[in-house]
């Protein structure tokens, strides 16, 4: 995992969007789904959901493989949403850059 917090944000961020492409309809997510959507290796995203669950921010279930944020994973979750998509809208509206150029 890149940095230690910079990976908590990421994988936290990666959770939440895995959630949010299936309308929040569960509550978890498996490990095969969060790798895919982060483009990386089951064990690379077993390890990171491992290392984020020491904090206290996922529950990880290992007998159904899946992960679940905590309350305090869900705050820190949708912190980090917001705050990129504001920074994302700030480079297209304001700063000018071109649409393709801004990471999704």
């Amino acid at each position: 995992m890149k940095g230690n917090r910079i990976g908590r944000e990421n994988t936290l961020k990666a959770i939440y969007q895995v959630l949010e492409a299936a309308d929040f309809k569960s509550d978890g997510v498996k490990t095969a789904e969060l790798a895919k959507h982060r483009q990386g290796t089951l064990a690379d995203t077993l390890g990171d959901v491992r290392r984020i669950a020491r904090y206290n921010l996922v529950d990880f279930d290992e007998m159904r493989d899946l992960t679940r944020l905590t309350n305090e994973g869900w705050r820190q979750a949708r912190v980090i949403v917001r705050n990129h998509r504001l920074w994302e809208l700030y480079l297209a509206t304001r700063a000018n850059y071109q649409l393709d150029h801004v990471h999704d």
